[in-house]
Order: structure tokens, then sequence, then C-alpha cells
């Protein structure tokens, strides 16, 4: 359905060119298919007849229309056709090598089966992921990866902008209501796998680090974290919540302030303070070590440490980082083949591909020391 917003410093007679071409673009007005008079699509809409005319003569100028007189304006096939190779991808960061090894995936994919890739940037911010998909929109794109940034608005947002025939895949997390092919990982088996390398080392008194705003793709996290422990026989730890301001650029170290790390320093005063701590992202996890190792404690000596992700900075920190693998640049692929599948009309959307994780045991994990296991291993067993 048109709708046109009086109020935007977009001309009306564009805005009506931009949802036009939309229709054209996503197959919902296939090439040969009429439109309503001039006339009475300015009845319809509530504009004048010449704001109508503007928006067919730009449609013409670029080859999506074709005038026929005494019959009427009419889509055309074979530009519309070329149009229809675009795909657009949205991704909130560019800080670490996950957005960009699925970037090359998707790209490849795409290039193989003779699309086009448009990228474009969110940086965490909704208004700005909404402005970016107006702008794939415009440029006519043939189907949308979208790499979500999670926020409680963001369905609404996708529900406003997107044709309802859009072919939309949404990698990495999961968004409530939002029909889409979903490719993600296995968050809960990897945290799962994680925490069960600390409990065979030893450790007991695990907490898990962890941000109050958590995508799907956390939660799931910390499901695996809860559930290793309670099938182990041990009472998860209430998250560390670390309320972190800083977004570290793809080629720099995290550095947090003493503020921001300050749960952690709380958690390490207790009487029995945790032997490990399972961090949901990489970038957690190498500010943490750093803060640690900061104030004398030894990684892995005094503080096994584990991440998720595996980005490029985890194996060369003081101490490298063990960490849960994601299949980075085959998330791309997939995503991309997904797209491509419902373009073709060979798969109907709303399917889910759940890739496995691997676990990366580097140097931050060892055995515990005897005077921080709990006492209930170090007694004498019962005779």
């Amino acid at each position: 359905m048109v709708q046109l917003d009086p109020s935007s410093p977009r001309p009306l007679y564009q805005q009506l060119a931009d949802q036009l071409r939309q229709q054209i673009i996503t197959g919902a007005w296939p090439a040969g298919y009429r439109l309503a008079p001039e006339l009475e699509l300015a009845a319809q809409l509530g504009v004048s007849r010449g704001t109508v005319r503007q928006a067919m003569d730009l449609l013409v100028d670029q080859g999506l229309l074709q005038r026929t007189p005494g019959k009427g304006s009419f889509v055309r096939a074979s530009d519309g056709q070329v149009r229809s190779q675009l795909i657009g991808i949205v991704v909130p960061y560019l800080r670490d090598s996950l957005t960009t090894d699925v970037l090359r995936g998707v790209e490849a994919t795409l290039r193989r089966s003779g699309y086009s890739l448009i990228f474009c940037h969110s940086e965490g911010d909704l208004q700005l992921e909404g402005a970016q998909i107006e702008r794939l929109l415009r440029e006519g794109v043939r189907g949308l990866i979208l790499f979500p940034i999670a926020a409680q608005d963001e369905p609404a947002l996708l529900a406003r902008l997107l044709p309802p025939r859009l072919p939309l895949v949404v990698i990495d997390r999961r968004l409530p209501g939002v029909a889409a092919d979903y490719v993600l990982v296995d968050n809960l088996g990897g945290a799962y796998r994680a925490v069960e390398h600390l409990l065979a080392l030893g450790h007991r008194r695990i907490a898990c680090v962890s941000l109050p705003e958590r995508p799907s793709s956390v939660v799931e996290r910390i499901h695996g974290y809860q559930q290793a422990l309670r099938d182990a026989g041990i009472l998860p730890l209430a998250p560390i919540d670390l309320a972190l301001h800083g977004r570290p650029s793809h080629a720099s170290v995290p550095s947090y302030s003493a503020d921001e790390l300050a749960p952690v320093d709380q958690a390490l005063a207790m009487q029995e303070p945790p032997t490990a701590f399972f961090c949901v992202n990489d970038f957690i996890a190498l500010g943490v070590l750093q803060h640690v190792r900061a104030r004398g404690i030894r990684v892995p000596d005094e503080l096994a440490i584990v991440g998720f992700d595996d980005i490029a900075l985890a194996p060369y920190m003081p101490v490298p980082l063990t960490t849960v693998a994601q299949p980075k640049y085959e998330i791309g692929v997939q995503a991309a083949q997904a797209l491509i599948d419902q373009i073709a009309g060979a798969a109907a959307s709303g399917r889910t591909l759940i890739l496995p994780t691997s676990l990366v045991v580097r140097a931050s994990t060892a055995a515990p020391a005897l005077a921080a296991l709990p006492t209930t291993v170090l007694s004498e067993p019962q005779r």
C-alpha cells in the first residue's frame, strides 16, 4: 500500500516514485502490468495529477515504465530485470572479523549467481538502520540481508518499511514477529561446550559476564552456560552485567573504564569468588582480561577466561584467548544462498538454519589453583 508523508523533506512525487519502483522491483507488478490511470491514482492518494505524472515520468526515464498512447502506462521487462540483480545488506558494526567475514561470504556467493551487493552500515542506531533500508529500497534492491541491532522497536520498523514480498534473510539474531529466513549459529551449544571445558579443568565457581542489553544470541549463550552447570549439579551464578559505553574499532584492543568493569571487581571480592569467567563475546573477554591483569590477577593461574566469537585479536593478546569460534564466512554464504532461493522461488520464507560452532582452546584457561577449589573437592573421600 502506497503511503506518502507530506511532512517529509523528500518531495511527494519522489516518495511516490520510490514506492511504485519497489512494486516493480519486487515483482508485485510484473512485466506488462497496467497501472491505474493518473487521475485515478491521484484521487486514491489525495495528491494532484501533476504529482502522479512527475513520479511516472521519473520511472519512464529510468526505463521501468512505458507509456502507450490511448492504452496507459505499463511495466517494462528488460530494465526492471537488470535492476533486480541488486542485493542490499545492512550490518550494525564493523569492529571485528565477524562482520567482514560474513560480508565476504555474502559477496562471493551473490557474485557467482550474477548479483551485485550494496553494503550499508547502521552503526547500531535504529533510525540510521531505517534510513539505510529506505535508501536500499530506493536503489531497487531485489532482496535484503539484515544483521539487526535487535532493538525493541526494530520489528515494527521493518513492518512499516519492507514490502510484504521482498525476500529477506536475517542473520545472527532472531527478531520476534519478523517473517524471514534466519541464518544463526549454535549459541547455546557453543556456550555449553565452553563451560563444559571449564568444568573438565576442575572449575566449579564459574560466572557469566554479559550485558544488560541481550539480543537473542546472548540470551542463548546465557542459557547454554546455565544448562551446562545444571547438568553438572551446580547452581549457576547470576550473570555479571557490564554497562559498556565504548565501541572498540576492528583494529583496537577494547579498553573500558574502571566504573564499567566494577561488577567484575565486586564478583572477585566475594568470600568465594569465581575461578573462571565465561564471557558472552570476545570484546568483553578481552576487556576483562586486561582489567584483571592490571590488578595483578594472573590469567589463567588465578582466573580462567573464555570468550565467544573468535575475533581476529583473540590469538594475539598477551594471554591468547580460549573462545568459541563462529563459522563467519559460512554465515555469509548461507545467508546469500537463502536469499537467492527465495528470489528464484525455490524456497518459501520462514526457514531457520543453525550453523555449528567450535571451541578453540588457548592459554587463557587452565585448572584452578588448589587453594581456589571448594572444600568438598579437597576433602578426603568417605571410607
